[in-house]
This record gives C-alpha cells, sequence and structure tokens, in this order.
C-alpha cells in the first residue's frame, strides 16, 4: 500500500470515528467543538454522511484508486457564478 493510500485510509477511519460519534452521541462531539447541544436531527444527519464518505475513501484506498484530483466544476460554473455576481467578470 503506498503512502498516498495509507492516507486516505486513516481518514478514512477517522471519518468513520466522527461518524459514529456523531450518530450516537452528538452533544459529547459537538461540546469540545465549542457548538452548544443540539437535540434535532441535523448532526446526526452529518454523522451518516460522514459514514458514507468513510466508506468511498476506504474502498478507494484498498483498491488503490486514485480519488478525484482535478476541479469538479467546469467552465459552465465560472458563467453561473458571473451572472451572480459572486465572481468578477473576466477574473480567473
Amino acid at each position: 500500500m503506498s503512502r498516498a493510500a495509507r492516507t486516505v485510509l486513516v481518514f478514512g477511519v477517522y471519518l468513520i470515528v466522527v461518524g459514529v460519534g456523531l450518530v450516537v452521541i452528538p452533544n459529547t462531539v459537538l461540546g469540545p467543538l465549542g457548538f452548544p447541544a443540539s437535540h434535532e436531527i441535523w448532526p446526526r444527519v452529518v454523522g451518516v454522511l460522514a459514514l458514507c464518505l468513510s466508506y468511498y475513501y476506504i474502498a478507494a484506498a484498498r483498491t488503490g484508486h486514485a480519488l478525484p484530483q482535478r476541479p469538479l466544476a467546469g467552465p459552465g460554473s465560472k458563467v453561473e457564478l458571473d451572472g451572480l455576481g459572486l465572481r468578477r467578470p473576466g477574473g480567473g
């Protein structure tokens, strides 16, 4: 296993720990990060999302496939950002 794959694997394990923590005991995870105690569903939803991402990262590390390293947004997104006024026209 290459160093890059090992890094991706470790990050996947980290996401499992955070995801399980947010699903099972969200207030214990949120407290040290400075967030107030929450009785809503959203911390648990984020935990499930972290668990889904952990599967993706661990599978990529085990198979040796590279993760996407190019921007997922193409030139069309620049036009959309120009139209919304979120990017300077003509800027990079």
